[in-house]
């Protein structure tokens, strides 16, 4: 979900369609379809205000002009065969300056890793692709830019074996947007799934079990992780979801528990603990 404006945004995957709230009394203003078939997973808006939204299933990119705040879609890029030898299936995107990022998890027909995944990089400015970039990851899931540094963070969940689930294999990948190129990577024990920067360090959601894992990007290490679990909780439980309150709190929702944690940053210490709606999957902060 994306605040822009007075309105939210939020992508409906099952419905392929983009929900607009209004950002004071939170009702909906409207959902508009972006076409059958195509699963629309992530999306950013760019400096000019159009929504960049990466499909699935589809493997493509479109870009969107809000007009009186529908999408009218001004273009759409073919991402198939851009990763070999799985399909790209595109998924986090991200915008850095002037370009915006879309990491392709490449993976097979039962959805599990092909080979490394890549990055597709687009110019906002004359809206073409500026090509496909390889990373040290698999399973790229999502991205997130820090203007401190000037890095693209990507998260690569890893290996995954049937049966038994994901391997403990992921990588944080730091890809330069000026170079075209990766900048360097670490090791994270788990499998990362959704990531929010705040000050040095990176927190990331686990694929694998209840943990919210962290790492530190400037030292390029991976601290004690954040087990978010309820006492006796049992099963498969993953951070769905995460953001930062300013100045310096952590947003969790826990999917299969159904919470949202308020977590302090600094301590990594659980402040509140929130029964919500069944299967909580993203989360926008109103400031």
């Amino acid at each position: 979900m994306k605040v822009r404006d007075d309105r939210v945004y939020g992508l409906c995957s099952l419905s392929n369609s983009v929900i607009i709230y209004d950002r004071g009394d939170l009702g909906i203003l409207a959902e508009h379809s972006l076409g059958e078939g195509k699963n629309p997973i992530s999306f950013c808006f760019d400096g000019d205000g159009r929504m960049w939204v990466s499909n699935f299933i589809s493997e493509t990119v479109e870009v969107y002009r809000l007009a009186d705040g529908e999408p009218k879609r001004i273009k759409s890029f073919d991402l198939s065969g851009a990763t070999s030898p799985g399909s790209s299936r595109p998924g986090g995107v991200a915008c850095a300056g002037s370009r915006v990022f879309v990491v392709l998890s490449n993976l097979d027909d039962d959805f599990l890793p092909a080979g490394k995944s890549a990055v597709a990089a687009f110019d906002t400015d004359t809206l073409e692709e500026l090509g496909v970039f390889d990373i040290d990851g698999k399973d790229a899931i999502a991205a997130a830019y820090r203007e401190d540094d000037g890095l693209l963070y990507i998260t690569c969940a890893g290996d995954y074996e049937q049966g038994s689930g994901f391997v403990g294999n992921g990588r944080l990948v730091a890809f330069d947007p000026d170079a075209l190129a990766e900048s360097w990577s670490m090791d994270i024990s788990g499998a990362p799934f959704e990531i929010v920067l705040w000050r040095n360090i990176a927190f990331m959601g686990n694929g694998a079990e209840g943990k919210i894992l962290v790492a530190d990007i400037e030292t390029r290490e991976e601290l004690e992780p954040l087990d978010i679990r309820s006492n006796g909780q049992s099963g498969l439980s993953y951070a769905s979801a995460l953001a930062v309150v300013p100045p310096d709190v952590l947003v969790a929702a826990e999917f299969n528990g159904d919470r949202l944690l308020a977590i302090d940053a600094n301590e990594l210490s659980v402040l509140a603990d929130f029964r919500v709606c069944d299967g909580p999957d993203a989360l926008a902060v109103l400031e």
